[in-house]
């Protein structure tokens, strides 16, 4: 909010009128401590949200590892494509032996 030292004193002169010397300063008080109580709730909830996202960090695993085990998986994966492909099928085989007697 971009109150200036003008703006204050109005709302300041009208909050005067309106409630009045003698509850102003009551009014004052009761806002000082309402401000403060949310300062201090705000904190124990940003807190309490801080401590919970460790949590959450700590229960994580590391990213790196699952990169590493997928990779790991690839090459496996690769490695057996490659070593079936090589092998002769017994299907095969069995399909181009009738197809020659044929």
């Amino acid at each position: 909010m971009n109150l200036g030292v003008p703006e204050l004193l109005m709302v300041l002169a009208v909050a005067l009128l309106v409630f009045g010397p003698k509850r102003l300063p009551e009014i004052a008080r009761n806002l000082g401590k309402a401000w403060r109580t949310f300062q201090v709730e705000s904190q124990k909830a940003t807190a309490v949200l801080r401590e919970g996202l460790e949590e959450a960090k700590a229960e994580l695993p590391d990213v790196g590892s699952i990169a590493d085990e997928v990779r790991g998986l690839k090459k496996d994966l690769a490695t057996d494509l490659d070593t079936l492909a090589e092998r002769p099928s017994p299907r095969l085989d069995a399909a181009a032996a009738e197809h020659e007697d044929t």
